[in-house]
């Protein structure tokens, strides 16, 4: 079994670039609470455009309802990250009029 001191942090990303309609401070804070309990993960945000570098390595992205499209350059990161083996959990929401 190992070691505590020998596993490695992982990171979570919650992308908050697109307005998304809940963030960590508000509407997810619960589940933030629940993954850093353990100290396990460390959590961050992007407020960026999503690209490969600022994916790095975490071990998932966390993309809750976001309320703007994603350019097709983030749309490709986002399907390279996936066949790279990497996870990604979107929250969708409905009744959202887009003009």
């Amino acid at each position: 079994m190992p070691n505590k001191e020998n596993i490695q942090k992982g990171s979570i990303i919650f992308d908050v670039s697109k307005k998304e309609a809940a963030t960590p401070q508000s509407g997810l804070s619960k589940l933030v609470e629940i993954l850093s309990r353990d100290k396990k993960f460390i959590i961050t945000s992007n407020r960026d455009t999503i690209t490969l570098e600022r994916l790095g390595d975490a071990v998932l992205v966390i993309i809750s309802a976001p309320r703007e499209m994603f350019s097709k350059e983030e749309f490709d990161t986002l399907k390279l990250y996936i066949q790279g083996g990497d996870n990604i959990l979107v929250m969708l929401s409905e009744g959202e009029k887009v003009s």
